[in-house]
Order: C-alpha cells, then structure tokens, then sequence
C-alpha cells in the first residue's frame, strides 16, 4: 500500500535532483539557455526545464478537476502555461517551488485509499480517463529523470556538462531529507 509519508519521501528526493539542474543551469548565458539544439523534442535548455515543470503542473491540474468545467482557469495558471514567462532560472525555480507546493497538499490531502483507488478524471475539457493518483504522480516522478537525463546531454553538448556525484541528479539512496522548502 502506498502513503502519503512514502509518496512525500519520493516526491521531495526528486525534487532535490530538480533543483539541482536548475542550480547548475545558472551558469548558461541568455544565449545558452535559449539555443535550440536539434534532436530533442524540447530543443531549448529553457524549454525542457519548463516542459518538466509543467507537466507536473497539468497533471496536478488533472487530479484535483481542474479541467472539468471546461476552459475557465485563473489568471495564475493562463500565466503559467505560457513558455515566455519563464525566461531565466529565477522564474523557473520559482515556478517550480509554487507547483510543488501544490503537490505537496495534494498528496498531504490524500488518504493510502483515495491515493490506489482508481478515479474518473478529466484529462482535458472533455475527455474523461479513469485514473489512480498514485500512479500519475509516478509517472510525474519518473517524468523528471527522463528529462533530467536530456537536460544533462544538453548541458554536455554546451560545454557545462553537470557533475559526475551520482547524487546531483539520480535518486538520492543515502542523503535524508529535508531536500526542499516543504518539510513541516
């Protein structure tokens, strides 16, 4: 059975690797952080970091019905959705702090029974999949290590390849938590 303390434990050490990217990405002038490199899907450093961020945004948005009344979502997220308004890490990082944050209670939220119980969901305005939340909260994990990994080719491909410790962007196994700004 899934908990929320377990799926906090894992949320909280991906989110370490997470910022430590967005640390490393620092050092990329405007130019770098911008050039599109071609082979990836993302071709920009800026891009796959803000993809990885939104993902999680979206599928958050999923799980608590953000998509079920149609097309009416705050200013905030109109905001949020839009590449441009990500231009420099600042923004990012503190994109991804505010969206965290509401992963973190969504999951705080969550009982280990609502967390397995498969769920009817709207996936967009309109179109309902069934669901269980653990899992898509996965696959938002997992999510990050996918890009994570393309963001460390791009970062070799621009001459700031990220550091070798297994640690900077892997699944800490030994490092204990707190990692981020959302223990209690």
């Amino acid at each position: 059975m899934y908990t929320p303390e377990a799926l906090l434990d894992i949320m909280e050490r991906v989110q370490h690797g997470n910022k430590n990217i967005l640390e490393h990405c620092r050092r990329f002038s405007h130019d770098e952080l911008h050039r599109r490199l071609p082979g990836f899907g993302f071709p920009s450093v800026q891009g796959q970091l803000f993809h990885m961020i939104n993902a999680e945004q979206y599928w958050l948005m999923v799980l608590t019905g953000r998509f079920a009344d149609g097309e009416t979502f705050t200013d905030q997220e109109k905001y949020d959705w839009t590449i441009a308004n990500f231009s420099d890490i600042n923004a990012l990082e503190d994109y991804r702090q505010r969206v965290y944050a509401v992963t973190v209670d969504y999951i705080r939220g969550m009982t280990p029974e609502e967390l397995v119980r498969p769920r009817e969901v709207f996936c967009d305005p309109g179109v309902k999949e069934i669901q269980i939340p653990v899992h898509v909260l996965m696959r938002v994990a997992t999510h990050y290590f996918h890009h994570r990994g393309t963001l460390a080719a791009m970062c070799r491909i621009l001459e700031h390849p990220v550091p070798e410790a297994y640690a900077f962007l892997d699944y800490p196994l030994h490092e204990q938590p707190p990692f981020t700004e959302h223990q209690e």
